[in-house]
């Protein structure tokens, strides 16, 4: 019967949401008159109240959901910050099989930086959809392809769904699209921004006229990093001076340059995942 219930939880929530940036997962649990769904925060809580029709009521302080039938569903919300969430997960996981019904984790929430450990099919700590009578391929098929594939161990097998997606965007200054390119028309911007060989000739009108496209790096190392296709090892040649003109200058520069100097002899022996 729990198990039931955390299907038809987990079909309510996904189906309704459909998407990506939190994948949900499900552990298993045995049997109990109490589902645990461990989070970060209130936010599959308040999707889960707003969709399923069978939520009774909610405890003022959020920690309890009561369903129709008197089953109570307890969030158990830990802060991702400096990984205390994975930890206190982990921990939970890792005492499952020796816990008592009622306190054993039943559905979990994953980044999707960390999503993998977790859905890993020797760590065994998701079920897979389809023993929750899930079938991704029908239930799942609105959703991308890529939400399938992250929350899916390497056999292909999908042992969790994403509820949420977050979707990137370019914002830009419309005054300086027009100083630099005589329009601040989206279409004639996207398209000066149509790809990285683009991008990069497009940087350089930018900073001939004292404008920077990005502030660091970090604005499009997601852009790599989902984009991974293979494992190489590489020594990376690193010009730091040029690396620290690259970001404006606000005071952070010089420490920014001083860690990544530090770094470099890491950069040369660690593998990396490359698009190509």
């Amino acid at each position: 019967m729990k198990r039931k219930f955390v299907s038809v939880i987990l079909t309510a929530a996904v189906v309704a949401g459909t998407l990506s940036a939190a994948t949900v997962v499900s552990a298993d649990s045995g049997e109990g008159k109490v589902i645990n769904i461990y989070s970060w925060n209130d936010e599959f809580r308040q999707r889960l109240e707003a969709v399923y029709p069978e939520v009774e009521s909610t405890s003022k302080d959020g920690t309890v959901t009561t369903l129709k039938d008197g089953t109570e569903i307890h969030w158990v919300i830990n802060p991702n910050q400096d990984g205390v969430y994975q930890q206190k997960l982990d921990e939970a996981l890792m005492n499952q099989a020796d816990a008592a019904d009622d306190d054993k984790v039943d559905i979990f929430l994953s980044e999707t930086d960390y999503v993998n450990k977790y859905t890993d099919k020797d760590a065994d700590v998701a079920i897979p959809l389809k023993d929750l009578g899930i079938d991704p391929d029908k239930d799942l098929a609105d959703q991308y392809d890529f939400t399938k594939t992250t929350a899916s161990d390497t056999d292909g097998v999908q042992r969790g769904s994403t509820w949420q997606c977050c979707p990137g965007t370019l914002v830009y200054r419309r005054d300086i699209a027009k100083d630099v390119f005589g329009t601040d028309d989206p279409e004639a911007v996207g398209e000066k921004l149509k790809d990285w060989d683009t991008t990069k000739a497009t940087a350089e009108e930018l900073k001939a006229k004292g404008y920077y496209t990005f502030a660091s790096y970090a604005d499009t190392f997601r852009l790599y990093g989902n984009s991974i296709k293979s494992l190489m090892s590489l020594i990376v040649p690193v010009n730091v001076d040029c690396f620290a003109s690259a970001v404006p200058s606000d005071g952070r520069t010089a420490s920014l340059a001083s860690s990544f100097k530090s770094s470099i002899g890491l950069l040369s022996s660690m593998p990396f995942e490359l698009a190509r």
